[in-house]
């Protein structure tokens, strides 16, 4: 019997006979204790029927065309595959990716962006295979520079977990890349019901404390989804009651540090503002209110939902504190809260904090699966958001 205890979201275990039968149980811990343990069927490792460094150098090469795409290195996809030793394990993948990374291009094109200098390192590889799949999960980290109208940025670093599916096609042919996934999405988590309110994880509303109604002025964007230009661009002045130049570089040296739960984006932002914007908790208050704001750790930790999730504390920041509403991005200062709503129908789903500003470039951190530190300009060429609020954010208690 092996054994492993992780706050990753899976576990390697090595030594394993291949064709012996083994079961995987799995329980949750926390401050409240084990959670009841799920088993798994019964399963047989078997020796992967694909080569491991094949299958890494088709998704090296898959990266290195998707960001020549992205970058202009290659104008078009034809060039890309003629660039590629495995373009045949990639073609059709790449093919159906290209009109959406072109338009993204050609919109950076037009914002006077570009992104330079990619990087890619891949690293704890692991494949498994069934009948004619195979499966690589494996870390991938890697930079890239940001032009923004002649100033370039610091590189922007990411790591992000992946899964690549491959169909294999038999002996000497080529395995063919026919999926991609990060490995957050195709793993579930724990719900943020009643059962498991420790770790407040979902970004969910609840029914019964829904937040009120989004009618905070969002950024004004131009038709590619960009900030549009301040007519106005006056200073804007910063209120002094919330130590927002702690907040910003707390939340900058702790970027890369890992996750607390599921969805760590608004945890993230309220410690980023607690810890080092030293903004004191509202409390005390029931845990399911957007009139409070708190966390307690220790044996019983816990925290109110609007801690832990962007919905919530949202509504919080109206209903408790004085905020100016950003009406472009150029107009925020570090330690300001940007809010995104992203193509669904939830309506705040991630928060993220703005850690600098250069000119017209703001730089914000986060916690999410990738792009820990990045632009607004690139998270929203990237992500396409519905709508983007900005808060700059004065405490009222």
């Amino acid at each position: 019997m092996a054994e492993a205890t992780t706050t990753d979201r899976r576990a390697v275990f090595d030594s394993l006979d291949n064709g012996t039968g083994y079961t995987v149980e799995v329980a949750a811990v926390n401050a409240h204790g084990t959670g009841q343990t799920s088993r798994s069927g019964l399963v047989r490792p078997s020796a992967a029927a694909a080569d491991e460094a094949a299958l890494k150098d088709v998704v090296k090469q898959f990266t290195t065309a998707s960001d020549g795409l992205l970058s202009g290195t290659y104008p078009t996809v034809d060039a890309a595959l003629a660039a590629s030793t495995r373009a045949s394990s990639f073609e059709i993948l790449l093919r159906a990716q290209a009109p959406s990374i072109l338009a993204d291009r050609a919109a950076n094109t037009r914002h006077d962006i570009a992104y330079r200098d990619f990087t890619s390192d891949l690293s704890q590889a692991v494949v498994s295979t069934s009948g004619s799949t195979a499966t690589l999960r494996l870390t991938r980290t890697g930079a890239r520079t940001e032009v923004d109208g002649g100033d370039t940025s610091d590189p922007i670093e990411e790591e992000t977990d992946e899964e690549y599916v491959f169909a294999l096609a038999g002996a000497g042919q080529p395995p063919v890349l026919q999926r991609i996934s990060d490995d957050r999405d195709v793993h579930s988590e724990l719900p943020s019901d009643e059962s498991v309110r420790v770790a407040v994880t979902s970004e969910s509303t609840d029914a019964d404390e829904a937040p009120e109604t989004l009618d905070a002025p969002a950024v004004a964007t131009d038709a590619d989804g960009f900030s549009s230009a301040d007519p106005d661009p006056a200073p804007v002045a910063a209120r002094a009651s919330l130590n927002r130049s702690g907040a910003a570089a707390w939340a900058k040296k702790h970027a890369g540090d890992k996750d607390e739960f599921g969805t760590d984006c608004t945890n993230f932002v309220s410690k980023a503002l607690n810890r080092g914007g030293k903004m004191g908790t509202k409390r005390p208050g029931w845990y399911r209110s957007d009139h409070y704001w708190w966390r307690s750790y220790g044996f019983l930790g816990n925290q109110t939902y609007s801690w832990a999730a962007s919905n919530h504390l949202f509504s919080f920041f109206n209903k408790e504190a004085k905020v100016t509403w950003r009406a472009y991005d150029s107009q925020a200062t570090p330690g300001d809260v940007v809010f995104w709503q992203w193509k669904s129908n939830k309506p705040i789903q991630h928060a993220s904090m703005v850690i600098s500003k250069s000119g017209s470039r703001v730089t914000i951190a986060q916690h999410t699966s990738k792009h820990r530190t990045t632009t607004m300009a690139s998270a929203r060429s990237r992500n396409h958001p519905r709508s983007v609020w900005i808060a700059h954010v004065t405490p009222r208690w």
